[in-house]
């Protein structure tokens, strides 16, 4: 989906302002639940920002990228009204999270609990064949060979 959530208001013959949303699909549309906030928008915006100045150093500039946006929510978390940007090429998943987000918020919202806060890294394995990458995963089930694996793996992290 080519879209950035906005629309733009034209007028008809009969000089009446009616609003139209720029989109181009390659996916079936789920009906939107609601409009976010109109937002003016239009070809001049590509024309605008042409300086490398002006796109903070990019050199060299070969032009832009639009990126489809959702928004979802309100979502009510710890007493707070949250609204959750997506950036995401399946359209049908921002109404459905909107769908969860009302149902939330119509049960009095959510509640988070931190149990860990930290970051994780993990080598990455590349094999020739998904055939040669199962084979390691049924090794790996023999906890004998897990843990020789594991001495090895915890040597680079």
């Amino acid at each position: 989906m080519t879209v950035g959530m906005s629309m733009m208001t034209m007028s008809s013959s009969s000089s009446k302002k009616i609003p139209a949303v720029a989109v181009a699909l390659d996916f079936p549309l789920c009906p939107p639940t609601k409009v976010v906030k109109p937002h003016p928008l239009s070809h001049r915006c590509w024309k605008k920002t042409r300086s490398n100045h002006e796109l903070h150093g990019v050199l060299p500039s070969v032009g832009f990228v639009q990126i489809p946006m959702g928004v979802a929510g309100p979502l009510l978390l710890d007493g707070r009204e949250y609204t959750v940007p997506m950036v995401i090429t399946e359209g049908c998943l921002v109404a459905s999270t909107n769908r969860g987000c009302k149902a939330i918020y119509a049960l009095g919202g959510a509640t988070r609990v931190l149990l860990r806060d930290g970051m994780t890294r993990a080598l990455i394995l590349r094999f020739g064949s998904a055939k040669r990458a199962t084979e390691l995963k049924f090794n790996l089930e023999n906890l004998v060979n897990f843990k020789k694996l594991a001495v090895i793996f915890n040597k680079y992290v």
